[in-house]
């Protein structure tokens, strides 16, 4: 199932992955240096390039812990999937996100570099925001989602550079990632996220 996209106003993406109540409240209180934390967390994946092996690392600001994330493609946009009980996003240079060769390499098992920690999502929210967005919409976002039950449940947040806000289904995710791959369907690179039982 498509979830959506997120986005970056310029060809690298670093991508933030967070407990989605975690980051309303810290938006919601204007945690200081909240920006800079979110920079700090990436720091370096700016260097990273097309054909450059995906990047993924913890990060911690104040209250709000994460996983900071490149895939290293260089095309500035990611799509975002449930499969099963997986949530997996692509960055990839194609045209058309409904062929059956990138559905098929999407849908595919795990078999990248694992993250030796967990994401964790405790609300069974997790946000997916790009690094020099601004979500200040995130809280009105989620009340609106309210406590959904409803798998995939998910709302798009921020303006210049989306991100979005999904229900996850679960609390914990190990986080795998690929490096760029060449198919018929273009260049792609994929995290997946498997849930923790």
């Amino acid at each position: 199932m498509y979830l959506g996209r997120v986005a970056s106003s310029e060809s690298s993406i670093s991508l933030l992955l967070v407990d989605g109540h975690a980051a309303a409240e810290a938006w919601r209180t204007e945690e200081p240096n909240l920006d800079f934390a979110f920079d700090e967390a990436t720091a370096g994946f700016a260097d990273l390039s097309r054909g450059v092996e995906a990047d993924v690392r913890a990060f911690a600001s104040g209250k709000l812990t994460g996983v900071a994330l490149n895939l290293g493609v260089g095309h500035g946009t990611m799509q975002v999937f449930r499969v099963d009980d997986r949530l997996v996003i692509t960055e990839s240079f194609i045209d058309d996100i409904g062929h059956i060769d990138f559905l098929t390499y999407v849908s595919g098992p795990a078999a990248g570099k694992q993250m030796p920690e967990p994401l964790v999502a405790d609300s069974g929210f997790v946000a997916l925001l790009v690094a020099g967005g601004s979500y200040e919409d995130l809280p009105q976002k989620l009340d609106e989602l309210g406590s959904s039950s409803t798998i995939s449940a998910r709302a798009q947040i921020g303006v210049d550079c989306p991100g979005l806000v999904i229900a996850a289904g679960a609390t914990r995710f190990r986080i795998s990632i690929e490096p760029v791959q060449q198919g018929a369907f273009g260049d792609a690179a994929r995290a997946v996220l498997d849930p923790i039982s």
